[in-house]
């Protein structure tokens, strides 16, 4: 080999090298599209992430610092704020795609907003989305039926919300009245229902909104936070949306409840009485918030509740 030719092999080494440390850092860099599937009595079921959120441990008004920051040690997380998925989920029943919340949408930080790629990813075109049911109006669940420009992401879908959500939302007095820090959600969601406005159904808790899926009253949270039950047999699985949002906190202490909570003592009634009850009836559950994909089973431990994620399962 002449001084050339081991010159250029050397050269050529050196830039393989590189691409290669170049390609194996920006996959490394990212995650795997965030879905997974199950099969409910027909039902096909689709776990989406749509990113995570931090959340201070100062958010929950009942939690002193010291027995906080003990929890999340003992749940091995890092000092500082509380990772916390947002999650949503798509169903496909009779030949319909039909998503369970919207996420955050784009504009709120680099990690949230994934919701439309995940999907695509998934092989679920947000164009094909006949139906938008959505748990509650806060933004980390509406704000993603807009883009950057304001336009529905989901152009053919019917947006099914609550009557009671809706009537507490659309309050034209509501901004007038509410804490400061609560007028950008109310204006998120009143801009996110008003671009669907011509397709929008009422439904009140309790009734099937689509055939099939079984709405649940779970006020607290807000007026009309509502969780659906998606089967009917023992796979049966209960999307229950905001009745938790840190398991470490919230587990051990149900009556621990958020700042931005409507009405905290309901909400902590609600959540008390959502853990006894999925826990005597051995109900799988599934969370917006439960670290992704968010689903598994509660029981009882001690005075509180212990959240056991479910193993991951073929597709049936």
């Amino acid at each position: 080999m002449t001084r050339r030719q081991f010159e250029a092999a050397a050269l050529a080494t050196v830039l393989t090298a590189s691409v290669e440390a170049r390609a194996t850092s920006e996959v490394i860099a990212r995650q795997a599209p965030a879905h997974y599937r199950l099969s409910v009595d027909g039902l096909r079921i689709t776990a989406l992430c749509d990113g995570y959120l931090n959340l201070a441990h100062t958010l929950f008004p009942a939690a002193t610092e010291q027995h906080a920051s003990e929890l999340a040690h003992a749940a091995f997380l890092t000092p500082g704020p509380l990772p916390t998925a947002v999650n949503a989920f798509a169903v496909e029943a009779g030949g319909r795609l039909i998503l369970i919340d919207a996420g955050v949408g784009p504009s709120r930080g680099d990690t949230l907003g994934r919701l439309p790629a995940e999907m695509r990813a998934a092989g679920l075109d947000p164009a094909l989305v006949a139906a938008v049911l959505l748990t509650h109006l806060h933004t980390d669940h509406c704000g993603g039926l807009l883009d950057a420009d304001g336009q529905p992401v989901f152009p053919n879908a019917e947006i099914l919300v609550a009557e009671p959500e809706w009537q507490f939302w659309s309050d034209p007095g509501l901004a007038a009245r509410a804490p400061a820090a609560m007028r950008p959600m109310i204006s998120v969601a009143n801009q996110a229902l008003g671009a669907y406005r011509q397709r929008i159904t009422r439904f009140m808790p309790g009734t099937e909104p689509i055939p099939g899926i079984r709405s649940v009253a779970l006020a607290g949270h807000t007026p009309g936070h509502t969780g659906f039950i998606l089967g009917s047999s023992n796979d049966a699985v209960f999307i229950w949306a905001d009745i938790i949002h840190v398991a470490s906190y919230q587990f051990p202490h149900p009556e621990w409840g958020l700042s931005f909570d409507v009405d905290q003592t309901a909400a902590a009634d609600m959540r008390a009485r959502t853990f006894a009850q999925v826990a005597g009836d051995r109900l799988r559950v599934a969370g917006m918030h439960l670290a992704f994909p968010g689903i598994g089973h509660v029981v009882r431990d001690g005075a509180g509740f212990r959240y056991l994620a479910e193993d991951w399962r073929p597709l049936r």
